[in-house]
């Protein structure tokens, strides 16, 4: 019997560095993981918009609607030959398609970031795990795989810890959201946030923001805000901060905007301004749009790829843009996916 049991601890001590790598090795690949289950889901969502463009035509035809039917049937061929849905696609009518292709486009981007922050989130308590047991080179290794999918996917690579100077004042938040009012342990209420509505940041602590709404303090996920696509556009030399404060959260001024010059001398083109954005949430492309005017002309593509970023997720964005040509001033307005050009 004793030699039975040495021959099996000889044989474990020879697995055991086999096991530790079996268990540690999933988690260095966390990376190549997290890309395979982002594109199997959304590989489903995409089942997912042919079976609703499906249902919605049979439930158009049982109707006797024959515009509705016909516009989902033909959205549901092109989608079936194309394998795709952007911007591009969205249609002005009926309005049911178009809100079920908004939904749809944004969808994508939702779920990349969420599936992407739960890794994370699963791989800072294995690193913490790891540290506390001294395993320090496969801590690293974890973290490592935990900055990949960071910088993939564009979300935080842990609580949120951004110094004072570089917060907005203002986020927007992109859920509709019901949160129970707390006083001395009782529910005293429930405050609402909008999606596409912007708050007043009041502070910052690890996966959670405080806005002030309607005078209350309301904590809500850092996900449900566009609080960091926010800095990362001021990082990459998109709209900062202080330019966002001022720009979003209301609709574009009616006053009358100043005389503008021409940037070239003898030009008759000049771009006076230009908001991008819907509802009560715009941004000034002012800068952007006119760094496209070539040789008095300009041809620009509505869309967020155009412009550096999704000022209001979920909603199709229009650019509404003010300028002088010949010295006369017009004021022009498109939707995403379409194209002003000028003259």
């Amino acid at each position: 019997m004793t030699r039975v049991f040495s021959v099996w601890l000889f044989i474990m001590t020879l697995a055991c560095p086999v096991l530790v790598a079996a268990q540690t090795q999933p988690l260095e690949n966390s990376a190549a993981e997290c890309d395979n289950e982002v594109q199997q889901q959304v590989a489903k969502l995409k089942d997912e918009y042919k079976q609703a463009l499906a249902k919605s035509k049979q439930k158009y035809q049982d109707d006797g609607d024959f515009d509705r039917a016909m516009a989902f049937h033909k959205e549901l061929e092109r989608f079936s030959s194309e394998n795709r849905l952007d911007s591009d696609n969205l249609v002005q009518l009926p309005k049911e398609l178009r809100d079920l292709q908004t939904k749809y486009i944004a969808a994508p981007e939702k779920l990349r970031k969420k599936i992407a922050q739960e890794w994370i989130l699963k791989l800072d308590e294995a690193k913490r795990d790891l540290t506390k047991k001294g395993n320090l080179d496969e801590a690293m290794a974890v973290n490592n795989e935990a900055e990949k999918i960071a910088r993939s996917y564009h979300v935080l690579g842990g609580p949120l810890q951004i110094p004072k100077e570089k917060l907005p004042k203002y986020v927007t938040v992109t859920e509709n959201l019901s949160i129970p009012v707390i006083v001395d342990g009782q529910q005293i209420g429930v405050a609402s946030v909008e999606n596409g509505r912007t708050y007043r940041l009041l502070r910052v602590d690890g996966f959670q923001v405080s806005l002030n709404v309607a005078g209350s303090v309301v904590t809500i996920p850092v996900d449900a805000t566009d609080l960091v696509p926010r800095i990362q556009s001021a990082e990459l030399g998109g709209v900062p901060p202080e330019v966002a404060n001022e720009e979003m959260g209301s609709e574009p001024s009616t006053r009358e905007p100043e005389a503008v010059q021409p940037s070239v001398e003898g030009s008759k083109l000049a771009i006076v301004r230009a908001v991008y954005g819907a509802e009560q949430t715009w941004m000034d492309v002012t800068d952007v749009v006119r760094r496209m005017v070539r040789s008095d002309s300009l041809s620009v593509q509505v869309g967020n790829h155009v412009f550096g970023r999704d000022p209001i997720f979920g909603k199709v964005k229009t650019l509404r843009l003010t300028y002088q040509y010949g010295g006369r001033r017009r004021t022009v307005e498109a939707g995403e996916g379409s194209t002003i050009t000028i003259p």
